[in-house]
């Protein structure tokens, strides 16, 4: 399919992909919060730039859980001031960030930006930068797992929620824990650099190659979005 900057609006009917996705908090799912086996912690909430993470229990594990959109606050904050003690006191991490090849995305630069190319490289520059710090912590033998959104401004209107107080934590954190569990999120592999997507069955239906990416956005010859992969 191509688009134009007066046709893109059209896709989100013909693109066989849900462009309006993203991991919201369903209205449907609105008491879903209290069968989630999450318990806030006190003071074990951080939050800079557009970056969130809150240490919870959940289901008698220590997590913590980060959600941002290219996650470059981390290495950053890192390098600046470290990162607060309870982070290291986690027995898991869950990561989730936005996926700099999604098609919403794209839509998103295209419509936007007046040098969509340089907005989405320099945004796959950042996430690649995140990646690295997620990486070390893997080597270290921390138990983290990184996953990746498909959206760009849906996701803002609760994943950059303030986190002020318990029950902001416990709200946000019950929210993450919903969008994490949804089989559309794609799990990055430390091993091959692959974005992996996997069907119902945990079949992979899709790979997205960080190490050797396609350039974003996406233009034929012609100038053209291409929205498929």
């Amino acid at each position: 399919m191509r688009l134009n900057r007066y046709n893109w609006q059209e896709g989100n009917s013909t693109s066989r992909y849900e462009l309006g996705w993203v991991p919201e908090f369903p209205l449907r799912n609105l008491d879903s919060t209290r069968d989630v086996d999450i318990q806030a912690i006190a003071d074990h909430a951080w939050s800079v730039g557009e970056s969130r993470m809150a240490r919870v229990e959940q289901s008698g594990r220590s997590v913590v859980m980060i959600g941002g959109f290219t996650g470059l606050d981390m290495p950053r904050q890192q390098e600046l001031s470290g990162m607060p003690a309870w982070f290291h006191q986690a027995d898991e991490y869950q990561v989730m960030l936005a996926n700099p090849f999604s098609e919403e995305l794209k839509r998103e630069m295209f419509y936007l930006a007046e040098n969509p190319r340089a907005v989405a490289d320099g945004l796959l520059t950042e996430v690649q930068e995140a990646i690295g710090f997620f990486r070390r912590l893997v080597d270290d033998g921390r138990k983290l797992t990184l996953r990746f959104y498909n959206g760009v401004t849906g996701l803002s209107q609760w994943m950059f929620d303030s986190i002020e107080s318990i029950s902001a934590v416990r709200n946000w954190s019950s929210r993450f824990a919903i969008a994490w569990s949804d089989g559309r999120v794609g799990e990055f592999d430390f091993d091959s650099h692959e974005l992996v997507f996997r069907g119902e069955e945990g079949k992979v239906t899709r790979r997205l190659n960080f190490a050797r990416p396609p350039k974003l956005p996406y233009f034929d010859g012609d100038g053209a979005l291409v929205i498929s992969f």
